[in-house]
């Protein structure tokens, strides 16, 4: 009956989202209202569900908690709450408090934090804590033992991914660990927790596929401003450095998340053809921890784009791909980041595939018959707020600014919210949507000669909000 239904928790701003879980433990369903850079989290017994929520801790600008119930491994141990934030650490630190006074008075750190490594996630196991870590671009997993001793486990290989799986959520005593990489399908192990040796449970094997047949590499490229960008690399064992080769080159750089580099079987497919694939984790991502995203969003967004460039201009100064043969691909915020490297840099690229791309944040933010209906904080928060100075990093899409007629020859799109229409030019034209929001996207060379993108986009602004247009385009530095 509804109306027995008990209200527990209600979050009254609009920036934040509201989600429900559970301790691995299964003791506390925990209740977490979080925005883009903060959150707070609320506890509720999982054995009186309809008792009043308890706020673990204040919610703080800019600071963010995640708790778990860490229950000891014998019965001697006291259990007590396991609480990753970056309270005191950018990077983030691993504290822990009673389960009577989990609020940061009560704190105790445990696992403190490091410029040079972000710890990414946590959970309990038997009295341990593992740490999903990265580290200048790779991947691994920090066990920490009862007694506070600690140890690293790595990917199986440089350049693969690892985490907990998490489909795991009653494996209380034992984790279960997945691999992967781009030649290496998933592989699934029981991770001994005392000594760190890892047992094979499962093994999602390609028929047909040899992992042994190639190469994965993680190297570093060299941006404008001299931060060295990771990039995975694979290629066909005995492939050449001549300069011959063609490549693809993914990347995404945006929300601190990281670039996609799982196994698929289309890339070993490219990779018998004589491709080298590259996957380039640029500022904006979450590789190499929270400062690198912060470095590449908002007003320093346009790190993201040249660390892009940066690494195809690496790829072929090292003879490793030919410089006629490279195409980028990239996925929502990709597609974005391939639109920006195009447009700015067209004479780079043989092709681009860009999906689903977010190409004109601008204006589906000052439009209000977008999707969102209105100008909600939550875009804000992720692009910039276009009245506002940080907003200019909603101008990095092909339609957002930037130096005017320095598109490829002939193209040309139609313009979102005109069905049918036809505009100024865009680094490329959405097959059967003229709104460019979904479906693949192709490079169409047919059209006339392009027009001023800037100028359109700018009037547009200067119409709803006339004190956020500058005269100078925030992406001047992009300039090769």
């Amino acid at each position: 009956d509804p109306g027995c239904d008990a209200v527990v928790f209600s979050e009254a701003d609009e920036r934040f989202h509201v989600t429900v879980g559970a301790t691995r433990s299964g003791a506390w369903i925990i209740v977490s209202t979080a925005s883009r850079d903060t959150n707070e989290q609320w506890l509720i017994p999982a054995g009186n569900p309809t008792a009043p929520a308890r706020c673990v801790e204040g919610r703080r600008r800019g600071v963010e908690y995640f708790l778990e119930h860490l229950v000891p491994a014998g019965p001697a141990g006291q259990e007590a709450f396991a609480i990753l934030t970056n309270e005191g650490a950018p990077e983030y630190r691993v504290v822990v408090a009673p389960v009577d006074h989990p609020e940061a008075a009560s704190w105790t750190e445990v696992v403190a934090g490091t410029d040079g490594t972000r710890l990414g996630s946590l959970e309990v196991f038997a009295g341990h804590l593992v740490l999903h870590c990265r580290r200048a671009g790779a991947e691994f997993l920090t066990v920490v033992r009862p007694d506070r001793t600690s140890y690293e486990v790595p990917a199986d290989m440089p350049g693969g991914t690892i985490e907990v799986d998490g489909r795991d959520s009653e494996g209380t005593t034992q984790p279960v660990v997945v691999t992967e990489s781009l030649v290496m399908p998933r592989r699934w192990w029981a991770l001994e927790l005392a000594s760190g040796e890892r047992r094979l449970i499962r093994d999602d094997a390609a028929p047909g596929h040899r992992p042994g047949d190639y190469i994965l590499e993680q190297i570093r490229a060299r941006a404008p401003d001299g931060a060295l960008v990771p990039v995975t690399i694979a290629y066909r064992s005995g492939l050449p450095a001549d300069g011959t080769h063609p490549c693809l080159l993914g990347g995404y750089g945006a929300y601190e998340t990281r670039a996609a580099r799982g196994f698929s079987t289309a890339v070993p497919s490219l990779l018998d053809r004589g491709f080298l694939y590259a996957v380039a984790h640029v500022r904006g991502g979450g590789e190499c921890g929270r400062g690198w995203w912060l470095d590449g969003r908002l007003s320093a967004k346009h790190h993201t784009f040249t660390d892009f460039v940066a690494v195809r201009d690496f790829l072929v100064a090292e003879r490793r791909v030919a410089p006629g043969k490279v195409v980028c691909r990239g996925l929502s915020a990709g597609g974005l980041l391939t639109g920006v490297a195009y447009t700015f840099w067209p004479e780079r690229w043989a092709g681009v595939v860009a999906e689903a791309p977010a190409v004109d944040l601008l204006n589906q933010m000052l439009h209000a018959v977008r999707e969102c209906r209105r100008r909600t904080p939550a875009p804000a928060a992720r692009h910039g707020d276009p009245p506002r100075p940080a907003g200019d990093g909603l101008r990095s899409g092909p339609l957002g600014g930037g130096a005017a007629g320095r598109g490829h020859p002939g193209q040309r799109g139609p313009v979102p919210g005109r069905a049918g229409g036809r505009g100024p030019p865009r680094a490329v034209r959405a097959v059967g949507r003229p709104r460019l929001r979904g479906g693949t996207l192709r490079l169409d060379h047919r059209r006339g000669p392009p027009a001023s993108s800037e100028r359109m986009i700018r009037t547009q602004a200067a119409r709803r909000h006339p004190k956020s247009v500058q005269a100078q385009s925030p992406y001047a530095i992009m300039q090769p």
